[in-house]
């Protein structure tokens, strides 16, 4: 690389790397099985600061991307890259620190940002479609990273103060919060061979 990276994410498509720089463009590396060197296949540009997060849906093909000039974007991977949607162009929510496609809904995606909100965004009417959680005075911890629940409408979301927390994105409350950490959680993931009955939460993690 020829400069810092600011995240990136292994598609399922083939062997494909999307890589997020603070030069305010995304790469599309190709690895093929056979082991020849990694070949530049695309470069998503538009942005206009640094690319803090990606997100990748492997049903559309589409990738989600969020930025230091307050944007939360979605992209077109396949044939021609393009910009399909942009949101919080006037960083009406802050600064997004963290994106995802909704797993059981790729017409979803939801951003969490610096203020410590979280906004599910539907992509087909271009427009905010719901806020998750309901942090009362003194109850909000900045959040870090979040990932969506493989199977249930459910965002988990990973914060400053060591704790998870599980966001029911059909009604937007807060299902559960534990403490996870003796520090703060900085980032998340879980596959659906670890995850439970999330109702009455037993979920494995790794964190």
């Amino acid at each position: 690389h020829r400069c810092s990276l600011g995240g990136f994410f292994l598609a399922s498509r083939g062997c494909t790397k999307l890589q997020a720089a603070p030069a305010s463009s995304i790469g599309a590396l190709v690895f093929p099985c056979h082991r020849n060197p990694g070949v530049l296949a695309n470069i998503l540009e538009g942005h206009t600061d640094a690319v803090w997060g990606l997100s990748f849906s492997s049903s559309t093909q589409h990738l989600a991307s969020c930025l230091a000039d307050g944007t939360v974007r979605t992209w077109e991977t396949g044939g021609k890259p393009s910009c399909l949607s942009t949101f919080n162009k006037d960083k009406e929510k802050g600064i997004p620190i963290s994106v995802a496609f909704v797993s059981v809904d790729t017409d979803h995606v939801v951003a969490s940002f610096h203020t410590g909100d979280v906004i599910v965004y539907d992509l087909h009417a271009s427009s905010p479609l719901l806020t998750l959680g309901s942090w009362g005075a003194g109850q909000f911890s900045p959040i870090n990273h979040l990932v969506s629940h493989p199977t249930e409408p459910i965002t988990i979301t990973a914060h400053e103060d060591r704790s998870i927390c599980f966001l029911d994105n059909r009604t937007g409350k807060v299902m559960h919060s534990m403490v996870a950490h003796l520090d703060s959680v900085t980032s998340c993931c879980g596959s659906e061979c670890h995850f439970s009955n999330v109702r009455k939460p037993c979920v494995s993690f790794s964190f």
